[in-house]
């Protein structure tokens, strides 16, 4: 009899602790995890793992405790459901509730296009002004050290970095996660052109880049890219001067702060500038601008020519002729001045 009633005892304990376990998860799941009225813009980039994210959201006190958060994930199947893109959570909504909008929440989202070729002026222009982050505090995030070197970037701004493409962001997201969403895409891309690239050397990736960059401001035929790049690293194998009239445009656009100029002078090329490709020998310092696909391509799988020289040959369709030797290329310059 004491058997049955020690047994009995045991299964009202057990109950009770289950009982009381399921009101103190009630209660984490449903309560605020701080009294707060600052909402987060918070960032899910492609690849994350379910755990990774439980780790940040704790240390940015938005969840009580990462493992339990895990383990609500496991339960309820939802390791692999979390999307990438922008989620406005906040620290006075219940882990529950957070958890909710992280997995089937809607996204308060503004579209933007970034066109290919833009530098980060004009594409903190557009950010403010379509009202997703302040111009200025973007300039500081793409040129902080810290940032950069997290992001895996040794140049002194996210310069060419920051990929152009239709994106959806939260209207006043912070800047610097615009900037990591937007170099991951970068990342992202580069992968799929070039699946080795983590095999190069900073360095090296980062001289494919600005390449690419000079590449982007130079062509308007996209089958024509890859040839156009063959030219820059044929001249660079030889020791010639690039010669980009994109870089003078960039200098007198983005460093000297003039309204972009309808056609280049000779007084011009004599501008002191590391920039200025007519002046300095081998690639600029830095990109010149945000390349997109076909320019990337270009720079990473060239044509193969004996070319050095290019000028325009139709206006209107943005062909250029392509020559071996300076003869030819004074030939062809000739040929299109005539048809002026």
């Amino acid at each position: 009899m004491k058997k049955i009633l020690y047994a009995i005892i045991s299964v009202i304990i057990v109950l009770i602790l289950l009982l009381l376990v399921t009101i103190g998860v009630g209660v984490y799941w449903n309560t605020p995890t701080r009294i707060s009225d600052e909402d987060f813009v918070y960032i899910i980039y492609g690849g994350e793992s379910f755990s990774s994210v439980a780790q940040d959201l704790e240390d940015r006190n938005l969840i009580k405790n990462q493992y339990l958060f895990r383990i609500l994930g496991k339960v309820l199947n939802s390791e692999n459901k979390l999307r990438s893109g922008a989620f406005k959570l906040s620290p006075k909504l219940s882990t529950w509730d957070n958890y909710q909008i992280l997995i089937n929440g809607p996204q308060e989202m503004v579209q933007i296009t970034i066109p290919e070729g833009w530098t980060i002026n004009k594409i903190g222009k557009l950010l403010e002004r379509k009202g997703i982050t302040d111009y200025i505090d973007f300039k500081t995030a793409v040129s902080d050290p810290v940032l950069l070197s997290e992001l895996g970037i040794i140049d002194k701004t996210a310069e060419g970095y920051l990929f152009p493409d239709t994106y959806k962001f939260v209207p006043g997201q912070d800047a610097e996660s615009v900037v990591k969403f937007l170099v991951n895409e970068f990342y992202s891309k580069i992968s799929s052109i070039y699946p080795d690239w983590k095999n190069l050397s900073q360095d090296e990736l980062n001289k494919r880049l600005i390449l690419a960059s000079v590449i982007e401001r130079e062509f308007r035929t996209p089958s024509e890219a890859p040839k156009i790049a063959s030219v820059f690293y044929n001249r660079l194998e030889n020791g010639i001067a690039l010669e980009s009239c994109a870089t003078i445009e960039y200098v007198l656009t983005e460093i000297e702060g003039k309204p972009h100029p309808e056609r280049i002078f000779y007084r011009d090329l004599e501008i002191d500038n590391p920039y200025n490709t007519y002046k300095y020998k081998g690639l600029p310092p830095g990109p010149i601008s945000n390349p997109g696909l076909v320019s990337l391509k270009a720079a990473f799988y060239p044509e193969e020519t004996n070319y050095l020289f290019f000028v325009i040959e139709d206006p209107s369709e943005g062909r250029h002729r392509f020559s071996e030797t300076y003869d030819q290329h004074l030939r062809a310059k000739s040929l299109y001045l005539k048809k002026l």
